[in-house]
């Protein structure tokens, strides 16, 4: 624009900005990357979504699962948890960076237990931690993140359509960076109407 030949701009912003994935190296100081567990386009299937309606700073602990007919999803790749808060982000952006619910380290646990093919588990909350509950939120990454197999968290998810908790589906996740790198923002895209039936045939 001061006659240069053409023009050039730098940016920068975080990598657990926008729809994200944690992978091991976030919290596992000898843990796997971005690039060692992605592929350019990463399929899993089935996934599902639960409803597990949250206030601002509620946790969810194995209690909330209880309702749940965990037989119905054994063959679980990816599970979403829509706690409501994919709605508060356009509300309040404090109170969806600052008091979003957040997943208690015994989840991640159950949730190893429970479910043998989980290999991702989602949220529709800037994180699966906050700031107020620090220690808690880096025990339930590392219980998902650390162990063997490590299972990748997906953060800052728009599950708002009703339709994702009709059916099993597939989610599909493009990485934006393929790096070393601990984390990395997503294009993640679900496919509805997948063969196997809806969830109310399955409990």
């Amino acid at each position: 624009m001061k006659g240069d030949v053409s023009n050039h701009s730098l940016g920068g912003f975080s990598l657990h900005s926008t729809t994200h994935i944690d992978a091991p190296l976030h919290f596992c100081p000898e843990g796997a990357s971005v690039a060692d567990l992605l592929k350019a386009k990463n399929t899993y299937y089935p996934a599902y979504c639960w409803d597990i309606p949250c206030e601002a700073g509620q946790r969810i602990t194995a209690a909330d699962l209880h309702s749940i007919n965990h037989a119905a999803f054994q063959d679980a790749q990816a599970i979403l948890i829509r706690t409501g808060f994919c709605h508060i982000r356009a509300l309040s952006s404090v109170d969806y960076s600052q008091k979003n619910p957040v997943i208690d380290p015994d989840v991640a646990m159950f949730l190893r237990s429970a479910y043998p093919s989980l290999k991702l588990i989602g949220i529709d909350a800037i994180s699966v931690a906050n700031h107020l509950l620090k220690e808690e939120g880096h025990a339930c990454h590392r219980n998902f993140l650390c162990l063997d197999p490590p299972i990748l968290i997906l953060e800052d998810a728009d599950l708002a359509d009703d339709r994702l908790g009709e059916a099993l589906f597939a989610l599909t996740i493009f990485p934006v960076f393929l790096d070393d790198v601990e984390a990395s923002p997503v294009v993640a895209i679900v496919e509805l109407g997948m063969s196997g039936g809806r969830m109310e045939d399955r409990e």
